[in-house]
């Protein structure tokens, strides 16, 4: 995928707004370092998506 954003929040914006992908694969505690990333991608995980199923420590999202 090409992203044209500079920052790293803008990239996440424009992976998940954007491209809306039908299928995230997360890890089930905290995926990014940056809070402010952590805090934008768990609000669009709880927003747009439901857990689909968990495997090991990674749980699996689908798009509504």
């Amino acid at each position: 995928m090409q992203v044209k954003a500079s920052s790293s929040l803008e990239i996440l914006d424009e992976l998940l707004i954007d491209h809306k992908p039908y299928i995230i694969v997360a890890k089930s505690n905290k995926n990014f370092k940056d809070s402010a990333l952590e805090s934008r991608f768990n609000s669009t995980l709880k927003q747009d998506y439901q857990q689909i199923q968990s495997v090991g420590s990674a749980i699996i999202y689908k798009r509504n």
